[in-house]
């Protein structure tokens, strides 16, 4: 894939969680294979946003016997607040376990055909618990996908999940900056940055989209924050199939 393709985001950055050598290593061969360069890390240790994670956990009660829920939400708020404070017009946001499409020139056309007004773009997502029950959900978003970019649909249907690969412009990382902030301060109940991204999906003042079908997805480790189990059968619901998509032999089998 040419790497210029990825060049239309000035900004991109991963966080690292986990800090296992063997999701560096692969997510790295990952984007050596797709064409992406230029890429900051962020690690939790260290982090100007340390203090407030030591102070806002003990406060919130939905959080403060899961921190690292807290920490990773602070970690994406980090992202976002360092691409602003460059300059940047658009960012590139991923997480360290990351994978795109086993096909280039698929991903390339996802890649080349995002709407040029985006605030955000979701290259990875799973439905809201609510969405993923409603049968009608699948049909609704091939449903709007967007005339010129057949491989984008419009968000504002249903909420999302997912903060795996996502895309902001400078009006949206603004918004998810002060939705994060907000929250991590304690001005209302704290929740994980996905759930502020499936809630931007559906304001009526920013222009989102998602790549339908997923452009990305998570991989499957057995050392996962979450649990390869239930990343697998998240996706499931979806009808993915993860053959599709680009694996290493760290990673557990679908």
């Amino acid at each position: 894939m040419d790497s210029s393709a990825w060049d239309r985001f000035d900004y991109k950055a991963i966080p690292r969680f986990s800090g296992y050598a063997e999701r560096g290593e692969s997510l790295f061969r990952e984007f050596c294979r797709i064409g992406i360069t230029n890429v900051r890390e962020f690690w939790n240790a260290g982090s100007p946003y340390d203090a407030l994670l030591l102070r806002t956990i003990p406060a919130t009660r939905m959080f403060h016997k899961v921190p690292r829920w807290l920490s990773t939400t602070l970690t994406h708020l980090q992202m976002a607040k360092v691409g602003l404070d460059l300059g940047a017009e658009h960012m590139l946001l991923m997480e360290d376990d990351v994978r795109f499409l086993r096909d280039i020139g698929t991903l390339e056309e996802v890649v080349r055909t995002l709407p040029e007004d985006f605030d955000l773009a979701m290259f990875d997502y799973f439905p809201s618990g609510k969405a993923e029950k409603d049968p009608s959900f699948a049909p609704s978003l091939a449903g709007r996908q967007v005339p010129g970019a057949p491989l984008w649909s419009r968000g504002g249907v249903a909420r999302f999940r997912s903060a795996a690969c996502y895309a902001l412009s400078r009006k949206g990382a603004k918004r998810y900056v002060e939705l994060l902030e907000g929250a991590a301060r304690g001005a209302w109940k704290m929740r994980i940055c996905d759930q502020f991204l499936g809630r931007m999906m559906v304001e009526e003042d920013l222009r989102t989209y998602y790549a339908y079908p997923n452009a990305a997805i998570q991989a499957l480790f057995e050392r996962s924050n979450t649990g390869p189990g239930w990343i697998r059968d998240t996706y499931a619901s979806l009808g993915i199939d993860r053959s599709l998509y680009q694996s290493y032999p760290w990673e557990v089998s679908a």
